[in-house]
């Protein structure tokens, strides 16, 4: 259970960090808040597929 909250609390850390990044380029390249909303989205959904393919590790009984 531990192991799954800190995979889930590393997620969170990684999307942060993402989330600051996109910002910080779109405001140096003033892109339009369209276009890195969608860059955020997609970023999401890969941290998203990483976390549910860790989350359905087989659990070992030990």
């Amino acid at each position: 259970m531990a192991a799954g909250m800190l995979a889930v609390a590393e997620g969170w850390r990684l999307m942060a960090g993402m989330a600051a990044g996109m910002l910080a380029v779109a405001e140096g390249r003033k892109e339009s808040e369209f276009s890195w909303f969608l860059i955020g989205l997609q970023q999401l959904r890969e941290v998203g597929r990483s976390l549910l393919g860790y989350l359905q590790q087989p659990k070992d009984g030990g």
